[in-house]
């Protein structure tokens, strides 16, 4: 690149850092940079060293002959956790968790290869993962609020005052089309000695605009000094030390009296610092102590990752743009036997191809015009825009400016939105079967191989299961519904039956859509500690959310969940806490949810073929709601319909044989609630019915309590709806059975006024939304009849707008004017 700097300092430094002879090798890196690892395989060549020291919390370099096996596929990664239980880092005694990513072109993945390759040793060097997050500040670093958590943090190559102006008058568009430019691409194609030359230039000016306050504060120069002493370590031990580490570090490990300072700590007296030298170049913290932390508190393991993870532009901050792009520059930087510049320029038109046919094959181009077009358009922007040869920025112009038609917008991104997939990549890496893993994540692993789930690519597929007729389907289920209980976020259900919601429980099959992601084996991890197996772990977890539940609605509801994941029922003990909660609560719309919960899974009982019996327990809720309901007359409209809802449920329950003492008790609550003057108009509505239903109350009653609400003014009008919802979501059929009811609603909206109608248009339309399609036409056969009207001359007339209503209702009110 153009020298950002030129200076004495820098030519000091890269004497003394990157020098072939010297004891202690630095080597600057971006993660993830193919440009860096492909420098750095020449060095580890040149350099020969004895040992390499790589950047990354030293609590996980057992993991490293996993790390390296033959067999372990990128991308992966290290995942770190740590449990808070003393306090160290807040009085909240907090979870924590990171990852450390790595692949194929990572310079840390690349050392460690290098190294086996050779017999050499390889270390991670940082503070253990624990240690960072005690000596960074609330909110910084690995502390930082709702962001992915990385390790291995690039902001500070990328954010700061230095970088902002010099991508501003490079003219380009960010400051990754500028690393993109002056690096993966320029770098290539210069000496190793001109790229490290011009990667320390860029972090020292990236380091002496960064404030020394943020550095302290997110651990930077704790961990650099933790990170200076492994390294005096190994140097006292080998003669050859080799230290891969983020470039904004390396002014930071060494010695600055080795290049930026004499003996008595003033300034050498460069051409760009001179004497006034930046803090953050001088600023160092002295060694720390570890503190002394149980190892059940601390997790390293290894996990599978994904490009779409590893992807900047999905929220991951260490991570270069475009993966997959990258990942294939560094396979054809290995293929052999092709120039770097040919190298690019295939995977132009590799892309530009696969675009092609992909967006073709849905929209019909574009064409193989189009696709010469955008090949030449590449190639001359990049010489147009100075670099030596087109990348993912002159890739994305192309495919904008030949492959989308009109104007670029929503129905025509979709040429941008496969280029997008492509450059990110749905690859996921693969450990080697010995890689050390928590039971939990190997039993994981050994139900997708036995139920044949793909996990090996980030795509979503879809499932579908039939429950009843095939055993291996609701095992499958009862698996997916079990990762679902654990929050892995591994399947959703799209279609099916829903116990919990209550709903579509006449389906006989459930569509699942499933897709692995790296959180999918964090979640196992830290779930580990409460089983081996996935049935182990929900039954502990269940278990323990028993132990801690007090509602009823949410106990019952937990046991549902137990039944979808095929735990039979747990525990003796959950039924005694249950039973408990129970006959404590007090609560009527807990003890609603209960006993639906309850009911359901009763009716469901023969269909899914268990042996619990439950009655006992639901016989136990029907006690407490029955001494609950005579007092709950005075309700809200959205709470009455819940206890609507419960009453309808008792009635049916109540209706079998062996419940006529229950049944006799029901009825002589409803009845006394019928005579509360106060009652809720749409529970009234439903407790008419119920007594209806019963026989308890005959149509005369039923005609003068309705004709009450029809006809009564004020207040009590509004609330006629509302009643002849509740009578009609209990007992429609009292519409048929009592002619009258009809010429009273009738009556009803032939007296109500236009704004009045609007109001109590939504109840109404609800109450007659219970009737199936049969009885509707019953209904309008019974109206067209009224009206003098065939029915099919009845269901040839046409709903009037509301706008043409009011028209009409105007036009009316003028003529009558007129004539009066």
């Amino acid at each position: 690149m153009e020298r950002v700097l030129r200076g004495e300092e820098i030519s000091r430094l890269m004497d003394i850092a990157c020098s072939l002879s010297g004891k202690v090798y630095y080597f600057p890196v971006r993660h993830h940079s193919p440009a860096c690892s492909f420098h750095l395989e020449k060095v580890i060549e040149a350099y020969q060293p004895d040992i390499i020291l790589i950047e990354g919390p030293d609590n996980a370099n057992d993991l490293i002959p996993d790390m390296t096996d033959e067999t372990t596929q990128a991308p992966f990664c290290i995942y770190y956790s740590y449990r808070d239980k003393k306090g160290l880092i807040s009085e909240e005694k907090g979870d924590y968790r990171c990852y450390y990513p790595f692949l194929d072109a990572s310079p840390e993945l690349v050392a460690l290869r290098g190294g086996k390759a050779k017999g050499v040793p390889t270390l991670f060097c940082d503070l253990p993962f624990e240690e960072i997050l005690i000596a960074e500040q609330d909110g910084m670093g690995l502390r930082k609020q709702d962001e992915k958590n990385s390790y291995n943090d690039d902001a500070y190559l990328a954010e700061n005052s230095f970088i902002a102006g010099v991508v501003e008058r490079s003219g380009l568009r960010s400051f990754e089309e500028f690393w993109e430019r002056h690096f993966e691409m320029k770098g290539l194609v210069e000496e190793t000695s001109e790229f490290l030359a011009d990667m320390l230039y860029y972090c020292v000016l990236s380091r002496a605009n960064t404030a020394v306050s943020m550095m302290r504060e997110d651990g930077c120069l704790s961990r650099e000094a933790y990170m200076r002493a492994q390294i005096q370590k190994a140097s006292e031990k080998h003669a050859k030390v080799l230290v891969v580490c983020g470039g904004f570090h390396v002014a930071g490990l060494m010695d600055n009296k080795d290049w930026l300072l004499a003996e008595d700590g003033s300034a050498i007296g460069g051409e760009f610092f001179g004497r006034e030298i930046p803090e953050g170049l001088t600023v160092r913290e002295g060694d720390r102590k570890l503190h002394s932390i149980d190892e059940g508190d601390k997790g390293v393991y290894l996990m599978s990752y994904s490009m779409e993870a590893a992807d900047r532009l999905n929220g991951y901050c260490s991570g270069m743009p475009h993966p997959m792009f990258y990942q294939r520059i560094w396979e054809g930087l290995h293929a052999g036997g092709g120039e770097i510049e040919k190298v690019y320029e295939q995977e132009l038109l590799q892309f530009l191809v696969e675009v092609g046919k992909r967006v073709r094959q849905k929209e019909g181009y574009p064409s193989t015009f189009d696709e010469i077009c955008a090949m030449t358009m590449g190639k001359n922007l990049a010489l147009l825009r100075g670099k030596p040869f087109p990348g993912v920025y002159e890739l994305t112009d192309a495919v904008l400016s030949n492959y989308v038609k009109g104007e670029y917008q929503l129905a025509t991104d979709r040429p941008m939105r496969v280029l997008r997939e492509r450059l990110t990549g749905n690859r996921i890496g693969k450990l080697t079967e010995n890689a050390k893993l928590p039971p939990l994540c190997s039993d994981f692993e050994k139900l997708c191989r036995t139920y044949r789930l793909d996990i090996h690519a980030t795509t979503k597929k879809e499932l579908t299961l039939s429950l009843f007729s095939k055993k291996r389907h609701r095992e499958i289920s009862a698996f997916l519904y079990r990762m679902e209980f654990l929050g892995t976020e591994f399947a959703v259900r799209r279609k099916g039956p829903s116990l919990r919601q209550r709903k579509d429980r006449n389906l006989i099959r459930e569509i699942w859509e499933y897709s692995y992601k790296p959180q999918v084996s964090s979640v196992l991890i830290d779930s580990s500690v409460y089983g081996g197996t996935l049935e182990e772990a929900c039954r502990t977890l269940v278990d323990r959310c028993f132990l801690e539940e007090n509602d009823a609605g949410a106990a019952s509801t937990l046991v549902v969940r137990m039944f979808e994941m095929d735990l039979g029922f747990g525990s003796a003990g959950i039924w005694e806490k249950l039973s408990s909660i129970i006959q404590e609560s007090e609560d009527f719309f807990s003890l609603t949810q209960t006993f639906s919960n309850l009911g359901m899974l009763i009716d469901m009982k023969e269909l899914y073929g268990y042996e619990v019996d439950l009655q006992p327990m639901r016989d136990l809720v029907v006690q407490k709601l029955l001494a609950l309901l005579g007092h709950l007359t005075k309700v809200k409209d959205e709470d009455a319909q819940k206890i609507l809802e419960a009453l309808k449920e008792l009635y049916r329950v109540f209706l079998r044989s062996d419940m006529k003492e229950e049944r006799l008790y029901f009825i002589e609550i409803l009845s006394k609630m019928r005579e509360e003057a106060d009652l809720n108009a749409l529970l009234s509505g439903g407790v008419n019915g119920l007594l209806f239903s019963y026989g308890e109350v005959s149509n005369e009653k039923i005609a003068q309590t309705t004709q009450g609400y029809l006809l009564a003014s004020g207040e009590k009008a509004g609330k006629a709806a509302n009643f002849v919802r509740g009578l009609f979501y209990v007992a429609r059929d009292v519409i048929f059975a009592w002619e009258g009811m009809i010429d009273m609603l009738d009556g009803f909206l032939r007296r109500t006024s236009y704004e009045e109608f609007l109001i109590v248009l939504p109840q109404l339309r609800l109450a007659f939304s219970f009737f199936t399609p049969a009885e509707m036409d019953r209904l309008a056969s019974k109206v067209a009849k009224k009206y003098g009207l065939r029915q099919s001359e009845f269901e040839e007339l046409k709903a009037v707008g509301a706008d043409e209503y009011a028209y009409g209702k105007a036009l009316e009110e003028r003529i009558l004017r007129a004539m009066a």
